[in-house]
């Protein structure tokens, strides 16, 4: 369910980022309401093509209630018109060089303003139109594409390995089809599964034989091609302190120790959590052993160092690490009282050292997870 749901945002995204600049003359005559312009009041925009072609100095009339109120537009090519009655019936219309552009027929809302624009024809930019027309049913010329800058590689980690997903605008900038001298071809890396094309991609991408070929010829503007694969965890790399648990570790133990109890640190794997008797921080996990009873049997699913040092305090207890494959945790081996108080007074000092520096937006994804974990209960 969560590869669907990506791949849903994933194609929604790519069809966003394959999208040009929208044809003016699409949006041309339609109200759009909006909080920045007050109540009551329209503005009307003039342009000739593109959005870029401003006509200042044109009259736009605005029929209200049959009635016709006009006002020019000012360098920016926008006319305005205020104190207009909520619900009140309007209409916008222009004629620029004997063309009559109107807009649709709107009421005035009652809670915003409106815009909108009104789009004359530019007899050069029509005729571009035409040629690029033509020039795109051509027959293909040799020539080149290159990844555009809508291109995305999105990596979600799963229970059982990576999932990779690879979202490529592939941009042709001339005006004829071009042929590439040959295919372009994305090798996937070893071990990788399962991999696709995925809908919403150019017909002529195949995923086959460990790579992903995608033929020309390749028509002018933007092509899209969306493939996915997954990277199986491999167990003489999956080394981390808690993403080395597995759900198949719980069950195994499980079967193993008659009347174990699972007890994990709640950024193991989802698969893990689920699995698991209880989940909570450190302390939680500490707490709950210094409280059970002699006799008790914990397979404990985080650092290893923590398991041994449990098991030294309470030897009462039957504690066992979740993973039978033992490992130390070299990186949070380095953390003794000298480090410690050597970071502390870096941090009086206002030297802080080792600064880990992140987007905004990581931080904060950061900051909710470590305030969710200590808001777990000790007990």
């Amino acid at each position: 369910m969560r590869w669907a749901t990506l791949i849903f945002v994933l194609l929604c995204a790519a069809s966003v980022g394959a999208q040009q600049m929208p044809d003016p003359k699409k949006i041309s005559g339609v109200p759009l309401p909006v909080a920045d312009v007050p109540v009551g009041t329209v503005t009307v925009r003039v342009i000739r093509g593109q959005l870029s072609n401003v006509l200042p100095g044109q009259t736009v009339e605005l029929t209200v209630a049959g009635a016709v109120n006009s006002a020019k537009t000012d360098e920016a090519g926008r006319a305005q018109f205020s104190g207009l009655t909520p619900g009140t019936r309007v209409k916008a219309a222009v004629t620029v060089d004997g063309q009559r552009i109107e807009s649709q027929e709107f009421d005035v809302p009652t809670t915003s303003g409106t815009r909108l624009m009104l789009v004359a024809l530019d007899p050069e930019t029509e005729k571009r139109a035409e040629e690029d027309k033509k020039l795109a049913a051509s027959a293909a010329v040799p020539g080149i594409v290159v990844l555009g800058e809508q291109s995305r590689f999105v990596i979600e980690a799963g229970d059982e390995g990576l999932n990779v997903f690879n979202i490529l605008q592939i941009v042709n900038t001339a005006r004829t089809p071009v042929q590439p001298p040959s295919p372009l071809v994305f090798e996937l890396p070893a071990g990788a599964s399962g991999a696709g094309v995925l809908e919403g991609s150019a017909p002529n991408a195949v995923a086959a034989s460990g790579r992903v070929t995608v033929n020309g010829p390749f028509q002018p503007g933007n092509t899209m091609v969306q493939f996915a694969y997954s990277l199986p965890f491999e167990r003489d790399t999956l080394t981390d302190r808690y993403g080395r648990f597995t759900a198949q570790q719980v069950a195994a133990v499980r079967e193993r120790v008659p009347g174990v109890r699972v007890l994990v640190h709640p950024e193991c794997r989802h698969g893990v959590v689920s699995a698991a008797d209880l989940v909570g921080s450190t302390e939680y996990i500490i707490d709950t052993v210094r409280r059970a009873p002699a006799g008790s049997r914990w397979a404990i699913g985080t650092e290893l160092n923590l398991v041994r040092r449990l098991a030294n305090d309470y030897p009462e207890q039957q504690i066992s690490f979740l993973e039978s494959t033992v490992c130390y945790c070299a990186t949070m081996n380095r953390i003794d009282l000298p480090h410690l108080v050597r970071a502390l007074e870096a941090l009086v000092a206002g030297r802080p050292l080792n600064r880990i520096v992140v987007d905004p937006i990581t931080a904060e994804h950061a900051r909710t997870a470590l305030q969710r974990m200590l808001a777990l209960p000790a007990a």
